[in-house]
């Protein structure tokens, strides 16, 4: 993985997933989902997040989840610490 990929919003989005029990059913639900579905359903959340006000920073990395290098590598260090 890049080093310029790893964010502080990107770790932050870690960190909301690990703590919302809401936030881990739908990242978790994207695992079955093709590359282009998944990207799609990233797109959605992102596009809600925007709406709703939240950081841009935190949107961004939402969206960077739509790379399956980033999901992978988020989804190996989630299933490890998602009890």
């Amino acid at each position: 993985m890049e080093p310029s990929i790893i964010s502080e919003e990107l770790v932050t989005v870690v960190q909301l997933i690990r703590e919302s029990e809401v936030l881990q059913k739908w990242f978790l639900s994207l695992a079955p989902l093709s590359p282009t579905s998944r990207a799609a359903a990233c797109a959605d959340m992102a596009s809600f997040m925007q709406e709703e006000g939240e950081e841009e920073g935190i949107i961004t990395a939402v969206s960077s989840l739509s790379r399956p290098e980033i999901y992978n590598a988020i989804l190996q260090a989630l299933q490890s610490a998602i009890p």
